[in-house]
C-alpha cells in the first residue's frame, strides 16, 4: 500500500511538472508569437508611410513645382526660394587656357589649377588641393583669412608650373563661396551672415569677390574673379562644360541642394533694370527648405526636427539628406527592439545611447548588402551595438536591412520626385518644348530630350542602392520613356572644377 502511495505521488509529480513545463513553453511560445505579430504590424506600418505609391509621388512632385513657380514670381510666399544666381553665362566646351578657383566650405579650402584643352569639352590637367581651415583662422580679422587662402592658391599656382607672378599675366580664377549671400552680379555679392563657426571681424556686408581679389592682390597675384557661386552652381557647371545637355546641379551628402537652367523670362524676382546677356539663367533652389504636408514623415521625423537647431526648417534636407538617415534607421530599431523584440528580447545599450552613433554610411553598407546570410548586417550590428555577430537569427538581419532599405528608398523616392518636377517645369519629360542650349524651345519634334543631372557628394557618389531608388522612381512617376533620358552623373569635385569651368566661360563672353 505505501508503495502504492508512493509511485502515485511520483505520479503526481509527473504529471504536475509537465503541466508545469507545458504551461511555460506555451507562456514563451505566445511571448514569441506576440512579439512576432508586433514586429510584422511595426514594419507595415512604417512601410505604409515610407514606401511612397507613384500617385503620392506625383502629388509631392505637383507640389513642389508649385512652390517653385510661386518662387519664381516673388520672394518669401514659398519654402522654396528659387534665388537667380546670376549666372546667365554657361560653360560651352569650347574653353580653353589655364584657370584658377579657390572653393571655401566651412571645414576646409581647396586651391585649383585647371587646364581646359581647345578639345571641345575636354578637361585637361587638374591640379588641386585642400588645405584644413582650422578654429584660429576662424577667428582671424577678415582681412587676415583670405590673406591666408590667397597666399595658398598663389603658392600652388607656382608649384603646378603655372605662376602668374613669373608672366606677369592678369589670371581669371572663379570663387565657389558656401556662405549665404546676397548675389548682386555674376560676380559680386554681400556676405549675409558668418555661419559654420566663423567669427571674422569685418565679414558680414562685405563682397567675397573684393576680399578674395584683394588678397591676392597683397600676394602678388593681380587677378580677376570672375564668378561667384555656391557648390551645387559648381558641380552643374562642370557638367555643362562637358555636356549641353547638363540641366541640373545637385549636391547630396551630408545636406542637399540643387539649381537648375531657366529661362530668363519666367523669372520676376530679378533686380530692376538687370540686362541678361543670354536667354537663360541658372536658379539655386535652395531646395532643403522645401515642405509640404505631402511628404512622408514618422513619428522618428517629428522628433528629430523637434529636437534639430532649426525646427521647422530645412524639412526636404533632414528627410533625405546624409545628415538624418542613420539616427531615424536607429530610432526605428530601438522601438522594434522595445516593443517587437528585434534582437530576442535584447535593447542594446548603444542603440538607447547618444544620438547620431549610426551614420549614413552605415545604411548604405546594409541595404547593400547581397551575402546569402547577411552576414556583412550581422558585423555592422556588432560594431554599432555590441551585440554579437555569430548570436544573430537570420530574422533580427533582415529586419534590420529591411528597416535600412525603407529609410535609404524613401531618401531617394524623394529625390527623384523632386528631380521629376524640375524635368516637367522645364519641359523636358514631352517632345519638342524643351530648352536648347541657347534657352529657346527646341524644335526637334517628336524626340524627348537628354537631361543630365551633374552630381556630387556621398549619397550620390558611394551609396549605389539610394540612386537606384532615385531612378525608379522617376521612372514610377515619369514613365520609362522619359526616365530613360534622365541621367545621374556623379561629378566628383565638381563645385571646384565648376568654378574654373565659369570663370573661364565668363572670361569668353564679349
Amino acid at each position: 500500500m505505501a508503495e502504492y502511495s508512493r509511485n502515485t505521488q511520483w505520479q503526481k509529480g509527473v504529471i504536475i511538472a509537465g503541466a508545469v513545463a507545458a504551461a511555460a513553453y506555451s507562456a514563451f511560445y505566445l511571448h514569441r508569437l506576440y512579439y512576432r505579430n508586433r514586429r510584422k504590424v511595426l514594419l507595415t506600418e512604417y512601410r505604409e508611410v515610407m514606401l511612397m505609391t507613384p500617385e503620392q509621388l506625383r502629388a509631392i512632385r505637383d507640389e513642389f513645382i508649385r512652390q517653385m513657380e510661386m518662387g519664381l514670381e516673388s520672394h518669401g510666399q514659398s519654402t522654396l526660394m528659387s534665388l537667380p544666381t546670376m549666372i546667365d553665362v554657361l560653360p560651352t566646351g569650347n574653353e580653353s587656357g589655364v584657370y584658377y578657383a579657390l572653393d571655401m566650405g566651412g571645414t576646409n579650402f581647396r586651391v585649383v589649377t585647371i587646364s581646359l584643352a581647345k578639345r571641345k569639352n575636354r578637361v585637361g590637367d587638374v591640379d588641386m588641393k585642400s588645405y584644413p581651415i582650422t578654429a584660429a583662422m576662424k577667428k582671424l580679422p577678415v582681412d587676415q583669412l583670405f590673406d591666408e587662402m590667397a597666399g595658398k592658391l598663389v603658392d600652388f599656382a607656382a608649384e603646378c608650373g603655372n605662376s602668374p607672378k613669373a608672366t606677369g599675366e592678369r589670371p581669371v580664377v572663379g570663387f565657389c563661396f558656401s556662405f549665404p549671400v546676397e548675389q548682386t552680379a555674376i560676380n559680386s555679392g554681400k556676405i549675409i551672415v558668418w555661419t559654420k563657426g566663423f567669427e571674422n571681424e569685418g565679414a558680414v556686408g562685405s563682397d567675397p569677390v573684393k576680399l578674395l581679389e584683394d588678397a591676392l592682390k597683397r600676394q602678388g597675384m593681380n587677378a580677376q574673379v570672375t564668378v561667384l557661386i555656391n557648390d551645387t552652381m559648381g558641380v552643374l557647371a562642370a557638367g555643362r562644360y562637358r555636356s549641353p545637355d547638363a540641366m541640373i546641379g545637385l549636391i547630396l551628402g551630408t545636406g542637399t541642394n540643387a539649381c537648375y537652367v531657366e529661362r530668363v523670362e519666367r523669372i520676376k524676382t530679378l533686380p530692376e533694370g538687370y540686362k541678361p546677356r543670354s536667354k537663360v539663367m541658372c536658379i539655386n533652389l535652395e531646395w532643403g527648405n522645401f515642405n509640404a504636408d505631402c511628404l512622408p514623415r514618422l513619428e522618428e521625423d517629428l522628433a528629430l526636427d523637434a529636437n534639430s537647431r532649426n525646427p521647422g526648417e530645412m524639412s526636404f534636407e533632414k528627410l533625405v539628406s546624409g545628415m538624418n538617415l542613420g539616427e531615424v534607421a536607429c530610432r526605428i530599431m530601438l522601438k522594434l527592439a522595445q516593443e517587437g523584440g528585434l534582437f530576442a528580447g535584447r535593447v542594446p545599450e548603444a542603440l538607447q545611447g547618444p544620438p547620431w552613433a549610426f551614420h549614413a554610411g552605415d545604411v548604405a553598407a546594409i541595404h547593400s548588402d547581397e551575402s546569402h546570410d547577411l552576414h556583412i548586417t550581422a558585423l555592422k550590428i556588432q560594431e554599432k551595438f555590441g551585440l554579437q555577430a555569430n548570436t544573430l537569427p537570420y530574422g533580427a538581419r533582415r529586419n534590420v536591412k529591411y528597416i535600412c532599405k525603407m529609410v535609404g528608398q524613401r531618401a531617394g523616392m524623394l529625390v527623384g520626385a523632386a528631380i521629376a518636377a524640375l524635368v516637367r517645369h522645364m519641359g523636358r519629360d514631352v517632345p519638342s518644348t524643351h530648352l536648347n542650349t541657347d534657352g529657346e524651345i527646341s524644335e526637334d519634334a517628336g524626340e524627348i530630350p537628354d537631361t543630365i543631372i551633374a552630381a556630387d557628394g556621398s549619397m550620390v557618389l558611394k551609396y549605389d542602392k539610394f540612386r537606384l531608388a532615385i531612378q525608379v522612381a522617376v521612372q514610377d512617376i515619369c514613365g520609362k520613356q522619359v526616365a530613360q533620358c534622365i541621367h545621374i552623373v556623379p561629378t566628383e569635385d565638381g563645385s571646384s572644377i565648376g568654378a574654373a569651368c565659369l570663370a573661364a566661360a565668363k572670361t569668353n563672353v564679349k
